[in-house]
């Protein structure tokens, strides 16, 4: 008899993310359905970014608590994404930081099966989570994200004379294009360029531009497309995606500027650690404060290489690419996914 999967969140299609489980679910025999109604036809519950609880949501915690609790007396198989550190701040809303640690450590103990993104996810946690993790370290498989390969990219036609540089995506707190704001606000070198691409809200639309003393920090606030991302990634030598390393463990930015053939600025995350380091700029940082200054290095690092070597960056990229064919394709993940089902 066929098995069936519920994949928590449920009908969110468009994440490319879930595409790809879908697809490996299926291609390994396993329904999915988006009914908590079929709960007991149900063998299989995914649970992905369920350890998420903001301020004020303490009713939600105990919901998800006991859900856990059901889940263990029903001897359903429970498959836990650890896909943070921990929730991200967002400019809405401020994760409970206590409570979500608490639901994280109940996921760990009752889950069948604890899936990381990369290989080092675990040393990125806290230590009481890593204690967890540590005992819990034979149910641990790795999975990778997938890829954006499916996407076609184009050649490059970048500038010789210019560092132009991308952030693209969806605008949040915890994406730090505030850090890459004020890191171009320190630098004056006309030949160095940001472009901000991303929707946000009317409010932040206006603190970014505010925020900005540097004329060759651009903003273009629409919701681009996926068929118009080839044609805007090659006119950029690199993206820069300035995450919050208290939250961010992966990024599927990332992953989407390797699958363009671009190369990245961007923290030291486990989704970079499998990567060649020759490939990327990565950085670390302390504070805000040190991670404006962190980030503004490495663009003048980048600056410096590209005079030295015009083609360095797309040389970069196509490195990049070949290595997300190779980690994140859908085959590798159709393959891991059946040995947690």
């Amino acid at each position: 008899m066929c098995k069936k999967a519920y994949i928590y969140p449920a009908n969110d299609t468009e994440n490319d993310f879930f595409k790809s489980m879908h697809y490996a679910l299926e291609y390994n025999g396993v329904s999915v359905t988006n009914r908590l109604l079929d709960f007991f036809s149900t063998d299989i519950y995914i649970l992905n970014w369920y350890e998420t609880v903001y301020r004020h949501q303490f009713l939600l915690f105990l919901k998800k608590r006991a859900f856990l609790l059901l889940l263990r007396l029903t001897r359903k198989n429970c498959i836990v994404y650890l896909h943070n550190v921990r929730p991200h701040r967002k400019y809405v809303a401020i994760p409970d930081y206590r409570l979500s640690e608490r639901l994280l450590r109940y996921l760990i103990r009752y889950s069948t099966a604890l899936v990381c993104l990369s290989e080092t996810s675990v040393r990125y946690f806290p230590a009481s989570v890593q204690k967890e993790l540590v005992n819990a370290r034979r149910k641990i498989h790795c999975i990778p994200h997938p890829n954006f390969t499916h996407i076609t990219p184009l050649p490059k036609a970048i500038s010789p004379d210019k560092l132009r540089l991308l952030s693209f995506g969806g605008i949040e707190l915890y994406k730090g294009v505030e850090i890459a704001v004020e890191a171009m606000n320190d630098i004056r070198t006309p030949q160095i360029e940001l472009w901000i691409v991303g929707a946000a809200q009317k409010t932040i639309q206006n603190r970014l531009q505010e925020l900005s003393t540097n004329p060759n920090t651009h903003f273009d606030f629409r919701y681009i497309e996926e068929k118009y991302l080839p044609e805007l990634f090659a006119y950029f030598d690199l993206c820069v995606y300035p995450l919050d390393m208290d939250s961010c463990l992966n990024s599927s930015s990332v992953l989407l500027a390797f699958s363009m053939q671009t190369s990245v600025i961007c923290p030291q995350i486990a989704t970079l650690d499998t990567y060649p380091q020759g490939d990327y700029i990565a950085y670390s940082y302390a504070t805000p404060s040190d991670h404006i200054q962190a980030l503004s290095a490495a663009i003048q690092k980048a600056y410096a290489l590209k005079k030295n070597n015009p083609d360095i960056f797309t040389l970069m990229g196509e490195n990049c690419y070949s290595e997300t064919l190779k980690q994140n394709n859908q085959d590798l993940i159709n393959n891991k996914i059946k040995e947690i089902l």
